[in-house]
């Protein structure tokens, strides 16, 4: 009866105390980005498409309920998704050899050594052709709050009848571990909606507001009175100052007096490949929105990545297959099974929000060489757009990439990142005048 009260007058926090970790296997990468990592109270560790070579076959992945033939031609496109990241990589490799040994050049006698470490960022930029449909695995861990709150919310996902699926095997695990669970009488949504929200978004509109930015800030804040508290914080944004900034447990995030910096909010539009959305999703100190699909994803269009825009073999191969592919996969009446192929390179339309605590997390992290490339140009983008705005705060002193701030502080290594290390005296070079080897 308790429970029951409690939870229909919404005094919920009770339900946060109690937290459950799945291990999610073959799971669609649609329905981890529209769905399980749609909103920020979780955390995971999640199987990566940079690091690990994709080597399933065209029967591993998701596969809608399709008659015979439609599960044929599925298969098939998803099949000459496999061949082109396949050759992709492969025709990626010399060119990444080069740049890889420029970088590096006393690496070069010991080629088996780092060929997996240079295959890899071939891997990064073949994976925009592989489906939603890909499966990935994952640790998941969540509230019971969360829990019955996904529970509820499988029809606002892209693809909300595996979205059920998932969430009521879920649920069932719960069930068999945690006998006080059925008292809370979670039910599953299986209401099915199509198309919740009619109206198509405005790309075009989106796009000219965006040009020439890949992140454009559109609203901020003046953080009218925070100079009563300025003086007293003087070094709060200053590395050399203030420790904070540069602890490896991100202190910042937890610290009374960095809280100061929820003054500053920022508001920015982004366009960015679903692939690169997927892991700006991981930052949920910043919220944001981004249409359903059905809104979208009429028009054919995909982001090329700049290595293999470098490449002209690799080039070949991506337009063609691009070009070949969406047309074929338009040929599907049903629109979950047509999302369900949209390639990694698809864009994304984003309008996202945080303060500068947030974002100073993203661009810390993100302004790093080591970053996935679009979101290191938003970052460049944004922080750019934030140093004209604030010219004469203090602020302005606290944007850089992890090295940057280490460099100020006096923290050595200045690259936190050891044998990741990116290859170059970043904290030497200005922002400005930075520049991404790879």
């Amino acid at each position: 009866v308790i429970a029951y009260n409690t939870r229909e007058a919404g005094h919920l926090t009770t339900r946060q105390h109690a937290h459950f970790t799945f291990a999610i296997e073959g799971v669609s990468r649609g329905t981890i980005w529209s769905f399980l990592h749609a909103h920020p109270f979780y955390n995971t560790s999640q199987q990566s498409q940079r690091y690990v070579q994709i080597k399933n076959g065209a029967s591993d992945f998701y596969h809608p309920k399709l008659m015979l033939a439609d599960r044929v031609e599925y298969d098939r496109l998803i099949q000459s998704a496999i061949d082109t990241y396949e050759a992709l990589v492969e025709s990626l490799y010399p060119l990444m050899v080069e740049k890889y040994y420029h970088l590096f050049p006393a690496r070069t006698k010991q080629h088996k050594k780092y060929e997996t470490s240079i295959r890899r960022l071939c891997m990064e930029e073949a994976r925009y052709v592989m489906p939603l449909a890909t499966p990935a695995n994952l640790y998941y861990t969540i509230s019971a709050l969360s829990l019955m709150r996904l529970a509820q919310l499988p029809s606002h996902s892209d693809f909300p009848i595996e979205a059920m699926e998932v969430v009521t095997k879920m649920v069932e695990e719960v069930e068999k571990v945690d006998p006080e669970w059925v008292d809370e009488d979670v039910n599953i949504s299986d209401e099915i909606k199509d198309n919740i929200y009619k109206d198509d978004v405005d790309t075009k509109a989106f796009d000219e507001i965006l040009s020439p930015y890949t992140s454009k800030l559109v609203e901020w804040t003046s953080a009218h009175g925070t100079e009563v508290f300025i003086p007293g914080y003087s070094g709060l944004t200053t590395a050399r100052l203030n420790e904070l900034l540069t602890n490896p447990l991100n202190l910042y995030s937890s610290s009374r007096e960095m809280n100061l910096l929820s003054a500053w909010q920022f508001t920015f539009f982004k366009k960015l490949s679903l692939t690169a959305h997927a892991q700006q999703q991981r930052h949920r100190s910043l919220r944001d929105y981004y249409p359903f699909l059905y809104q979208v994803a009429d028009t054919p269009e995909w982001i090329t990545p700049k290595n293999i825009e470098a490449c002209e073999e690799s080039n070949e191969i991506y337009q063609a297959h691009m070009e070949q592919y969406f047309t074929d996969i338009q040929k599907f009446d049903e629109q979950t099974v047509y999302h369900y192929l949209l390639p990694n390179a698809y864009p994304i339309r984003v309008q996202e929000t945080g303060d500068l605590l947030g974002y100073f997390h993203l661009w810390k992290q993100r302004l790093c060489l080591l970053a996935q490339n679009e979101i290191w140009e938003c970052s460049m983008d944004e922080v750019d757009q934030v140093k004209a705005i604030y010219k004469n705060s203090p602020i302005t002193q606290m944007l850089g990439a992890p090295c940057h701030l280490r460099e100020k502080a006096g923290t050595k290594p200045y690259c936190p990142e050891g044998a990741r290390f990116c290859g170059q005296k970043v904290w030497d070079v200005s922002l400005e005048d930075l520049a991404r080897p790879f």
